[in-house]
């Protein structure tokens, strides 16, 4: 099952719920409805701490760094912060050998940084396509 997939399994159970809620009775359906929010929420929590494990970022992971990563925005996974957003802050970090000279030679705190910034580039330059207009998209965005 694709993210994509799980993600539209939740929407519309929980576009269900909310539908059903006001009757206060609790027929299998919501039962059933309440089963898949719950393991979809599970998934992501699992694929989160896989990704951290391996040190790799998906769209599961959380935003790193930035407005998206703290509130009032956030903390946001990477699937949910916008698009636009994601390709500003690489246009303003087109050079990975920048970003691999602060891990070697910057300050504890700005190489902690600069960690996150080395798998954040990594997944944008892996994910991030460009369509034949010209624009950027998500690879997520053309499956489904």
């Amino acid at each position: 099952m694709k993210l994509q997939t799980l993600r539209q399994y939740w929407k519309e159970a929980n576009k269900y719920l909310t539908k059903h809620a006001a009757t206060g009775i609790q027929p299998k359906a919501n039962q059933f409805a309440n089963m898949v929010l719950e393991l979809a929420v599970e998934v992501e929590r699992l694929r989160q701490i896989a990704d951290e494990e391996h040190a790799v970022m998906s769209e599961y992971s959380l935003m790193p760094f930035g407005k998206y990563a703290r509130p009032p925005l956030g903390p946001r996974k990477l699937a949910d912060v916008p698009k636009d957003y994601l390709k500003w802050w690489l246009a303003n970090n087109p050079d990975r050998g920048v970003i691999l000279l602060e891990i070697q030679h910057g300050e504890y705190a700005k190489r902690a940084m600069a960690v996150k910034a080395l798998r954040m580039w990594d997944f944008l330059k892996n994910h991030l396509t460009t369509t034949s207009d010209g624009s950027n998209q998500m690879e997520t965005d053309r499956q489904g």
